[in-house]
């Protein structure tokens, strides 16, 4: 996928309420510290983020470590921000990833890889990430 996105604010311990109890970020931010200085929109962008994922997954009553990431939607990307000036970035391309010696085609980021920055917008295909740092 050519869309990087930034990450807006990491919440350690996020707790999923019931389906009959609304997301609240003063009492399901379990860590103080996360849950300080946050804007209205980063708080309603959380909420969502909680509603969406508890529905999608059937996961209630349970923690989980959420990441807010920076839209995929250009218009949305592009929109003035009061918050956060990190926005995602737009490879011009996509890394092409090709086939093994054995014609099959294995997942480049089976057990999650991470690479530079710098060295991911100038590749062309995953072959030229091995020599990148991690």
């Amino acid at each position: 996928m050519p869309r990087i996105p930034a990450i807006l604010k990491v919440f350690d311990s996020v707790y999923f309420p019931d389906h009959k109890e609304t997301f609240n970020p003063e009492k399901h931010i379990i860590l103080p510290s996360d849950n300080k200085g946050l804007s209205d929109k980063t708080k309603q962008h959380l909420a969502d983020v909680v509603a969406y994922w508890s529905e999608k997954r059937d996961e209630y009553g349970k923690y989980f470590k959420v990441f807010l990431l920076s839209p995929f939607d250009k218009e949305e990307n592009n929109a003035s921000s009061n918050d956060e000036d990190k926005k995602t970035y737009y490879l011009s391309k996509p890394v092409e990833h090709k086939r093994n010696s054995e014609g099959k085609l294995i997942a480049y980021v089976q057990r999650q890889r991470y690479v530079d920055f710098e060295s991911l917008k100038k590749a062309k295909t995953t072959d030229d990430l091995k020599d990148a740092k991690e």
